[in-house]
Parts: C-alpha cells; sequence; structure tokens
C-alpha cells in the first residue's frame, strides 16, 4: 500500500531531515524533503503527486502552523493529510494544530513506528475517501445517461429517419429537422462531459456524419 504513495518532509534540521526520509523509505514510502515553509509551500503548488506530509512546527521564517492553515486553504484534510512533528509537548501547541486541520502529530524524536501507522491510517482514509467520490461521480454519470437515454434515442431516430432518405435535393424542413436534432445530441454530450470530466468519444457513421460513442 505504501509504496505509491509520496511523503513530504519538512525539517529544518539536516540530520533529522536525513534520518526521517530514510526510515520512511524503509517502510516503503516515496519521499521528497526541504528545509522551509516557504518552500514546501512551493512543492505542494508544483508537484500534485505528494501524498501526505511530515511537517515539522518549528521551522525557519514561517511556522509550521502558518504552513498549515495555507495549506487547508487548498486541500482538505482527506485531501492531504499532514502530520506534525513538534518538539514541544503542551497540550495547547497540539490543540492548536490540530484545531488548524492537523490530521494528526508526532512528537521528536520521531518514533517512526508511530509515525508510519498514522501516515498509514490517514492515507487509507484518503484513498477510501477517494474511491467514493469517483463512485459517486459515476453514479451521477450513469443516471444523466438514463435520464437522457429517451431524448437522444428520438434525436438519433429523426437525423438518422432523414439522413436515411438521402441528403441531396434536402428540403428547408428536412434540414433544419436534422439541425435541431444533432444540436440537441451536442447538447447532452456537453452535458454529460461536464459530468463525467472527460469527453466523450465521436465515431463517424453514416453519409460522414458524425455520431456518439457512449
Amino acid at each position: 500500500m505504501t509504496a505509491q504513495h509520496k511523503i513530504l518532509v519538512v525539517e529544518d534540521s539536516l540530520v533529522l531531515r536525513d534520518i526521517e526520509s530514510l526510515q520512511l523509505r524503509k517502510a516503503g514510502f516515496q519521499t521528497l524533503a526541504c528545509e522551509t515553509g516557504e518552500t514546501c509551500l512551493q512543492i505542494l503548488n508544483q508537484d500534485k503527486t505528494i501524498d501526505a506530509v511530515l511537517l515539522d512546527i518549528e521551522l525557519p521564517g514561517i511556522s509550521g502552523l502558518e504552513v498549515l492553515t495555507k495549506i487547508r486553504q487548498t486541500s482538505s484534510i482527506l485531501q492531504l493529510p499532514v502530520i506534525m512533528a513538534t518538539g514541544k509537548t503542551d497540550t495547547e501547541t497540539t490543540v492548536q494544530a490540530l484545531r488548524l486541520g492537523a490530521n494528526d502529530y508526532v512528537t521528536k524524536p520521531v518514533d517512526f513506528d508511530i509515525a508510519q501507522s498514522r501516515l498509514r491510517t490517514h492515507l487509507q482514509l484518503r484513498d477510501l475517501s477517494t474511491i467514493q467520490e469517483k463512485m459517486k461521480k459515476a453514479e451521477a454519470v450513469r443516471a444523466l445517461i438514463t435520464t437522457y437515454n429517451h431524448e437522444i434515442n428520438n434525436a438519433l431516430m429523426i437525423a438518422t429517419g432523414t439522413i436515411s432518405r438521402g441528403l441531396d435535393g434536402m428540403d428547408r424542413i428536412r434540414f433544419e429537422k436534422l439541425t435541431q436534432s444533432l444540436d440537441r445530441i451536442a447538447d447532452i454530450v456537453k452535458r454529460l462531459q461536464e459530468a463525467s470530466g472527460k469527453d466523450l468519444e465521436m465515431t463517424t457513421y453514416v453519409e460522414g456524419t458524425k455520431m456518439l460513442k457512449i
């Protein structure tokens, strides 16, 4: 499960950064590492393959709590798990981090059995949430297809019936019916594209007319 997950390690101490990265790689994670909050935010903005962040609270420049606040402006707890690493053991700091949107925390020196377990737990929750969202989207698309099935069949029957009588010498009324039918089909396809988030394929049909392949 962990082999496909990439963890961003944010720690200002070079020694601790290397140790944390090494231990996570030994556990099967991919890792990236940086030493400042500014760099962390730049990486997250550029690299959309980051699955979770192990974030030190005490950083030079902007603090870990400030970084966490900025992360939560664009990514929810389920979208990007953030585990805070802190040398502080006071309850107030821990509660503040959790209120700002941290998924969990570990104290330094980091117990890597605990850190890995918490990372796995929150990554599993994220993956399950992603699967659930995809299933909801698929159900919505299926519902739309069912809803529009009758309409699209009627439009196709009119269009194919018009074409089957020949395109040469087509009168204005037949041409308008064909145009309206094809416009209606195009409108339905657009709605389905918006719902599914991808283009529906088109394939060549009779007489060079483009028809749907759903």
